[in-house]
């Protein structure tokens, strides 16, 4: 179970004896040939497996003592070493190791709690008070560097020599873990998926469904176990599994009595089923209407817009989000470089006929800025869900209609932003709540590169739109003056005032449209300052935070805290949460759970984003600051 580095210290305090030294923080107990089981000074449990010629070291434990060395006194033999999932009590100490294997869909969890500031963090508060010669430094785990991570998938056959482990995915509590069947001993290792208590609330948590399948797809290998070896806790009989499922499945048929369940990494809901419980969030069991994941259909509208690459790469992968049934585009060149990633969809030259005929439940519109309102009216009556790339619209007057259309016919819209999904950009809104830095009083944003580019189909007519100041709104400004706009809002509210000045610097290049933008919002007891360029010597999208206290530096991979003036200091980029980490992956969780769009993607605050630009293009119009009107009351 993951166990939160601000809550490391707590669980520690209850970890530690207060008594003499132990000769290692590790015990070590033979649980069966070949079989070690290695206490993490009783928070997790570790295990070694030997073969003839190979040792498998399953997990690796918190990581603050010395793992490698503690093995050493077990086996000779060549080591290599599993994650079952990414958590940091069963990849803490991967570090120790020079390579390890785990599931790609925990890669992200794993390098969070691998960086040298996460790991110091970790190391710190974990060892408060605990005692033993092989703990690890601070210092010391800081300067290790991660090890290499290698991909392991379901099928997957780790051979010891005279003893093979057989890697089964099993999401569930993460969406990487995966169990190790060995067949011929009869043993299989399942680090969190079959602990008696099983934590399936935790954010990145798979819906209890998928877990559910996970069990049955267990189940159904029930005749190579006998034993199982939990990530936590004793070993237990194969039946255990059957128990999982009648809990699980006592829950989602409604039968269950669950009650609160409530733990230092979160709240929840519990439910116990014979020795079997599950603790849960109830708003992620299933689809709110019953259907399977698969049967969420996503359609593309337009390919004009270059953002579209990346996520169509994305929607063919195995498991994705929803189902993507149909591209909708006339462009012959752009259809072209579509069917390269994406050969096996319906592609419909007239996207009206595509809605009619394939009905998806998400549209996901790359289109000019101008035309969003023209799409929304087609998908609204249809109550089909929409999703654009930023801005929500070219005008304020398309952004108040599309909402009104929205609200009229029940339909979610959401406005996508790149930094939407980065670790970092919640670390450092999260460190300005707590108030760290003292009252958040200015902002400096700076989005911006050297230009869109115009060489080939992919580019040339994005380019096209996107310098024309009427299917874009302009050119620089809105382009990247909406990331800085919604950043203004998200920490300081509405301004109330807008002054904006621009530069056209290569009119060659961008004959119709300004390729610099700055922008100045005013606020009571606050400013933001923020440059939008297409004239930066490399890519750009960072914002500074400052209070009265300190500041904040937040760029994609990396949020920076400075207090008073103490040295700069990198804080912990904890993985979002999977619905949280993907743009198709949030849509679909919201409308799964029934849930209307919120934060930075949802409506309100994106036609405020319009708005703010809408003035800044007024300003500079008018040489002057403009007001913004105030803020209608809720």
């Amino acid at each position: 179970m993951i166990k939160r580095l601000v809550l490391l210290s707590s669980l520690a305090a209850g970890w530690v004896v207060a008594a003499a030294e132990p000769a290692s923080w590790f015990t070590a107990t033979k649980s069966a040939e070949g079989v070690w089981t290695i206490s993490d000074h009783g928070s997790d449990d570790i295990y070694l497996v030997e073969g003839r010629d190979k040792a498998l070291l399953i997990d690796t434990g918190l990581g603050i003592a010395r793992l490698s060395a503690f093995v050493k006194t077990l086996t000779s033999k060549p080591l290599t070493v599993v994650n079952t999932h990414g958590h940091p009590d069963h990849a803490g100490g991967d570090f120790e190791f020079a390579s390890v294997y785990a599931d790609p869909a925990d890669f992200a969890a794993i390098r969070a709690w691998s960086k040298p500031e996460a790991r110091a963090q970790a190391a710190g508060n974990m060892t408060k008070g605990a005692t033993g010669p092989d703990m690890i430094s601070p210092e010391e785990a800081a300067k290790a560097p991660p090890a290499e991570l290698l991909p392991v998938k379901d099928g997957f056959v780790f051979d010891l020599g005279g003893r093979r482990l057989e890697v089964i995915a099993a999401p569930g509590h993460t969406p990487g873990e995966i169990v190790l069947l060995d067949s011929a001993n009869k043993e299989i290792f399942t680090g969190d998926n079959s602990n008696v208590l099983v934590w399936l609330f935790l954010p990145n948590c798979e819906p209890l469904e998928v877990y559910l399948a996970t069990l049955k797809k267990i189940q159904a290998r029930a005749a190579e176990f006998t034993t199982i070896y939990p990530g936590h806790g004793k070993p237990l009989p194969a039946s255990f599994i059957a128990d999982q499922i009648g809990c699980v499945e006592s829950i989602l048929d409604g039968s269950a009595k669950p009650v609160p369940y409530h733990s230092f990494a979160g709240d929840g809901m519990v439910a116990h089923y014979k020795t079997a419980s599950v603790a849960f969030n109830p708003q992620n069991l299933k689809k709110a209407d019953g259907r399977s994941f698969l049967d969420y259909k996503i359609a593309i509208v337009g390919l004009v817009h270059s953002h579209v690459w990346w996520p169509l790469e994305t929607m063919v992968k195995p498991n994705p989000p929803a189902r993507l049934v149909a591209i909708a585009e006339p462009n012959a060149a752009l259809v072209a470089e579509a069917k390269k990633t994406a050969p096996g969809v319906a592609y419909y030259s007239d996207y009206r006929k595509m809605l009619d005929d394939v009905k998806p439940d998400i549209v996901w519109a790359f289109v000019e800025n101008n035309r969003h309102l023209e799409i929304v009216r087609e998908c609204a009556p249809r109550k089909i869900q929409v999703m654009f790339e930023k801005p929500l619209a070219a005008s304020l007057q398309d952004a108040r209609e599309i909402e009104r259309l929205a609200v009229e016919h029940g339909i979610r819209v959401m406005t996508n932003y790149q930094m939407v999904w980065w670790p970092a950009n919640y670390a450092a809104k999260a460190e300005a709540d707590r108030g760290t830095i003292g009252q958040v009083w200015r902002l400096h944003g700076t989005v911006g590169h050297g230009g869109p580019g115009s060489e080939g189909p992919r580019n040339q007519y994005f380019f096209a739109w996107l310098t024309d100041p009427v299917q874009n709104g302009a050119g620089s400004l809105v382009d990247f003056g909406c990331y800085n706009a919604l950043w203004s809002l998200w920490y300081l509210g509405r301004p109330e005032t807008v002054y904006a000045t621009v530069n056209h610097l290569r009119p060659n290049v961008f004959p119709k449209v300004e390729d610099n933008a700055d922008m100045v919002l005013h606020y009571k007891d606050g400013v933001g300052v923020f440059e939008a360029s297409w004239d930066l010597p490399r890519g750009f999208q960072e914002l500074e935070v400052y209070g009265l206290r300190g500041s904040l530096t937040m760029r994609e991979k990396q949020a920076e805290l400075r207090v008073d003036n103490q040295p700069p200091r990198d804080l912990l980029l904890e993985p979002l949460a999977a619905e949280r980490a993907d743009p198709v992956a949030y849509m679909v969780g919201r409308m799964t759970a029934n849930l209307p769009l919120d934060g930075l993607v949802a409506l309100p605050i994106n036609v405020e984003v319009v708005e703010i630009l809408d003035a800044a293009k007024e300003s500079v119009r008018l040489g002057r600051a403009v007001a913004l009107p105030a803020a209608k009351p809720e």
